[in-house]
């Protein structure tokens, strides 16, 4: 991508856009057109935000009901129609772009916790260049279906969520705007504000500019869309060519000094296991005597041999153990990365389809899945930030599902054309 002018090296670029946006006048409210991140959508969810609303983000993300990857796959055809929708609710005057790029200074907080940052068009780089940084392991096919409903809507309708080691210019600036009236403001009813201001000052978009060119991002969510817009810039894109609408994609860029994104944990599920099927693995198990013990014991940090092994929890929904294994890595990152153990020396040995482990934002869900489905569960606390960045500089992939951050962008406030 760009290189800076200085050394010839690629550098971070978040370029300012012409966000197309909902009409607030145009709609029942922002927030019942806004959605929560698809992930973290069930299908009575799903159903719910279009009955709230009929120009919910999710018929333009969603147009079927779920995403094409929770099911055999029909290609294109899932998303058929969807550029179309999205020119009739402009033409409705439900959706308007605005008219100078801008970026776009976005905040969610509940009074106590609170998120700050940047949405604009990021540049799309390969990992060797050491710009942008994945750090988790990307299925194909849902990477297709990403590269699917792209083309088709000719739009990015979500962000990527990266973060930034930050304290320069940008996080000023960003702090300078949000002292002022927001151009957007909603409030859930869970009583979550968010609000949105532009930026479109040449001025602060250069010193912006500036700030981030020396800089490295490392996605926090949105690896199969970032490797998405990867495949569109080597397909469609002219990385000669600044102008090319394929060699970006739509980012929210966060301070992590500023406004640091909590890690929380991904738990597994894996059915048709039992207990004693452990015995399989390398793993050395302890029996806990009580769900609160467990707790506790993961609470604790799951204390291990000074680095050379790595604790999680089993459980079938009764009973409970402590599993450790030697880690036998020579590299610092990923040894005390549960995840990273569990799918390199357990899971393998346990599960012959990886399509058969199911991923859980809480422990109570990773538990039922076990109890329904005569399986067991795997609990495991999350890496710190630090570790994460730490591998993906090393240019360690991490298995799918290792991290979540959080909390995370409501989806429809910025859309971005591809024209």
């Amino acid at each position: 991508m760009s290189p800076d002018a200085k050394d010839g090296r690629p550098r971070l670029e978040l370029r300012p856009l012409r966000g197309l946006r909902y009409v607030e006048n145009a709609v029942s409210s922002l927030w019942n057109v806004t959605s929560p991140p698809v992930d973290l959508l069930d299908a009575p969810a799903i159903r719910a935000l279009k009955h709230g609303d009929p120009h919910n983000i999710v018929r333009l993300i969603l147009p079927r009901g779920s995403r094409g990857y929770l099911r055999p796959r029909s290609g294109s055809a899932e998303y058929a129609g969807v550029e179309q929708r999205i020119q009739k609710w402009r033409h409705a005057g439900v959706l308007a772009r605005d008219e100078l790029p801008a970026l776009y200074v976005y905040e969610y907080t509940d009074g106590e916790r609170s998120v700050k940052g940047l949405i604009g068009e990021i540049g799309v780089h390969d990992p060797a260049d050491r710009v942008v940084h994945p750090h988790e392991a990307v299925r194909p096919e849902i990477v297709a279906d990403c590269v699917d409903l792209m083309v088709s809507a000719q739009a990015n309708l979500e962000p990527i969520l990266a973060v930034y080691d930050g304290g320069g210019a940008a996080g000023e600036i960003l702090e300078q705007v949000s002292g002022d009236s927001p151009k957007v403001s909603t409030t859930s009813p869970e009583g979550w504000q968010h609000r949105l201001w532009l930026i479109d000052d040449p001025a602060r978009l250069r010193s912006i500019a500036d700030d981030l060119a020396s800089r490295e991002a490392l996605i926090a969510d949105g690896h199969h869309r970032y490797a998405a817009y990867r495949r569109l810039r080597r397909e469609r894109g002219d990385q000669s060519s600044p102008a090319n609408r394929w060699n970006f994609g739509l980012a929210m860029l966060v301070d992590q000094q500023r406004y640091p994104l909590r890690l929380g944990p991904i738990h597994r599920s894996v059915p048709r296991l039992q207990l004693p099927d452990l015995a399989k693995t390398s793993l050395f198990v302890q029996p806990l005597a009580t769900r609160e013990a467990a707790e506790r014991a993961l609470a604790d940090g799951l204390t291990t041999d000074h680095g050379t092994r790595v604790a999680f929890l089993v459980s079938d929904g009764r009973k409970w153990v402590v599993a450790q294994v030697a880690t036998g890595r020579t590299t610092e990152a990923p040894e005390r990365v549960a995840a990273a153990i569990l799918h390199d020396t357990v899971l393998p040995v346990l599960v012959t389809d990886e399509s058969m482990i199911g991923y859980h934002h809480s422990v109570d869900a990773a538990l039922r899945s076990a109890t329904e489905t005569s399986g067991l569960a795997f609990i495991a606390n999350p890496p710190s930030a630090e570790q994460v960045m730490r591998a993906a500089r090393q240019g360690i992939t991490l298995p799918r599902k290792t991290t979540s951050f959080g909390p995370k962008p409501r989806i429809g406030f910025v859309l971005r054309l591809v024209d």
